[in-house]
């Protein structure tokens, strides 16, 4: 489900971004496109590999360092429900706008429409 998705200008300059790899930050990107509107991708780094990287342009290796690192300085948060687990970008609604939402995959406890502090608990590994 790839949508039409928002970069800011800011987010060449912000403190994360610039604490990741490039490629790092070119993949967070390419998560938005397949991400649905909650922001909430399924924790798959081999789907990630082929959606933002197809013809083998990036090794699963490469992919799975880069969710590590986005992961460390939470630009993705996971979480589980039901044995399943999705990556979440935080602040997700006030960086993207979206008109005719479409939730493809379920929110973690207490997320509505993806809104939470950046700075709250951590939700990893969390059940519902």
């Amino acid at each position: 489900m790839s949508r039409i998705r928002t970069v800011k200008p800011e987010f060449w300059t912000d403190e994360k971004i610039n604490s990741i790899d490039r490629d790092a930050a070119l993949m967070f990107i390419g998560i938005w496109n397949h991400s649905d509107d909650n922001g909430i991708h399924p924790a798959k780094p081999k789907e990630v590999q082929w959606q933002v990287f197809p013809g083998g342009r990036a090794s699963l290796k490469s992919v799975e360092k880069w969710i590590g690192q986005l992961l460390k300085v939470q630009l993705i948060i996971q979480y589980a429900i039901k044995g399943k687990e999705y990556w979440i970008v935080p602040n997700w609604h006030k960086h993207q706008r979206i008109d005719k939402p479409h939730y493809k995959y379920p929110a973690p406890n207490g997320v509505v429409n993806a809104r939470f502090e950046e700075n709250s608990e951590t939700i990893l590994g969390m059940v519902a």
